[in-house]
């Protein structure tokens, strides 16, 4: 055996060495678990589930601004002395002390408008006076009811507008939740064959180390007794390199595999990594008319569509409402005492 068999065995070695002390645990995966564990622990699942949650709770707070908003609202009783300039009843005038307290509370329920985008609002109050002199007095003033009413004229509506694109916003981001699943399926698979693939590629190449090796040792004992020109060693030796830098190209190109397949399903480097070959590849039938009604239906490409339509004409909507004539009304009605 040459020294360039013994480096090259050796530094094999040490790889193989290198790659058992960094493993710690074995998992083994078929592509049907491969895909399954993407989608629980792949980079790309968690990405897709965070937006589709945010995709929820901006509905779910969209739907929120449309329901009715209760405020309360008061001023603690505070004590307040001061002097006050006062005209007598004999015409004269004079500096008197006056100490009052004031204190207030009210409740309201303000509702938006969708189809006007006006809002409507109730609220109820009281509010109590309080004067101290010789003897304590305490006014009270009282709103039962009071109802406003404010509504724009000639002015952009966000509500409607937005009632017609949040839903459908929504619509859309469960749509890609289920395409961006199927996607990682898709890439999923892909890496899966080219990590089978790059490992067949390994044993291929060893064994045609293995046979040049023989070649090339044969070569060697035919010229030393004259049965075969010198060029014919050289060229045995020439594949025998050859077939070594395939091996080594075919275990790098493993690595990569590898590499790239456990970040894409979220496992650690140091897991050392089996997979399963298919035992037969499924038979698929495709019917072109029912995959483009199935498109039309799942695919969030045809809502996006519908979604530019109406985002288009919100645009033009609002340009044309902020540049013209535009007012505001408001009415109230309640009761005081």
């Amino acid at each position: 055996m040459n020294k360039g068999t013994i480096s090259f065995l050796l530094v094999l070695a040490i790889y193989l060495l290198v790659n058992k002390g960094q493993a710690q645990t074995t998992m083994t995966l078929s592509l049907e678990e491969s895909i399954e564990y993407a989608k629980e622990n792949s980079p790309l699942s968690r990405a897709a589930r965070y937006a589709i949650v945010s995709a929820k709770w901006r509905y779910r707070s969209f739907r929120a601004d449309l329901l009715p908003t209760f405020s309360l609202t008061g001023n603690a009783p505070n004590y307040n002395k001061s002097l006050s300039l006062r005209e007598f009843d004999d015409g004269s005038t004079g500096f008197v002390s006056v100490s009052q307290s004031e204190a207030s509370v009210a409740l309201g329920i303000d509702q938006s408008i969708l189809q006007t985008g006006g809002t409507l609002s109730l609220s109820s109050g009281v509010s109590r006076l309080g004067i101290f002199r010789d003897e304590n007095s305490y006014e009270w003033q009282s709103t039962p009811l009071v109802v406003s009413l404010t509504q724009p004229l000639f002015q952009y509506n966000s509500l409607k507008w937005g009632n017609r694109t949040e839903p459908l916003l929504y619509r859309i981001a469960q749509k890609q939740y289920v395409e961006d699943m199927e996607e990682i399926a898709y890439t999923v698979t892909q890496a899966y064959f080219d990590v089978l693939l790059a490992k067949i590629n390994i044993e291929v190449a060893d064994f045609n180390v293995t046979v040049n090796d023989s070649i090339y040792n044969i070569s060697q004992g035919r010229f030393q007794v004259g049965n075969i020109a010198e060029n014919e060693l050289l060229q045995s030796e020439l594949e025998y390199r050859n077939a070594q830098a395939s091996l080594t190209t075919a275990i790098l190109q493993y690595q990569r595999s590898e590499e790239t397949f456990k970040a894409l399903l979220g496992i650690d480097d140091s897991v050392e990594l089996e997979i399963e070959l298919p035992p037969v590849a499924p038979q698929i039938e495709v019917d072109v008319d029912e995959a483009f009604r199935l498109a039309q239906e799942n695919n969030s490409s045809f809502l996006e569509f519908e979604l530019n339509e109406i985002i288009a004409n919100r645009t033009y909507d609002q340009a044309r409402r902020n540049a013209g004539f535009s007012a505001t009304l408001r009415a109230d009605y309640g009761l005081n005492q």
